[in-house]
């Protein structure tokens, strides 16, 4: 969902766009999700919205998920440590600069 905001506003607080912007979300969902009724659409908005981060730090745990289904075509992702391959360093410059409120 955030992807299909980005495309037009890459520079925007895609996150706070999302959750603050109703409206616009809704018809950016209708856009690209062609057999959704509008029922379907303010459901999934508000299941999304609602659980949504004001931030999006990666977790752990969906890093380590991520890299045990990239075990069976890419051996070597098993022995990865998610701690090695997460940067936060992003993320905090946003928050930091006020991004994400």
């Amino acid at each position: 969902m955030l992807q299909i905001l980005t495309t037009k506003h890459p520079s925007s607080d895609n996150i706070q766009l999302f959750k603050s912007n109703k409206e616009k979300s809704l018809a950016v969902m209708k856009r690209y999700l062609r057999d959704a009724n509008d029922e379907m659409l303010v459901e999934t908005y508000s299941y999304f919205s609602k659980r949504m981060p004001r931030l999006p730090y990666p977790s752990a745990e969906a890093v380590k998920t991520a890299l045990e289904m990239m075990a069976d075509q890419f051996p070597q992702a098993s022995s990865v440590d998610p701690q090695e391959v997460i940067d936060l360093s992003f993320v905090k410059q946003v928050e930091a600069s006020g991004g994400g409120k």
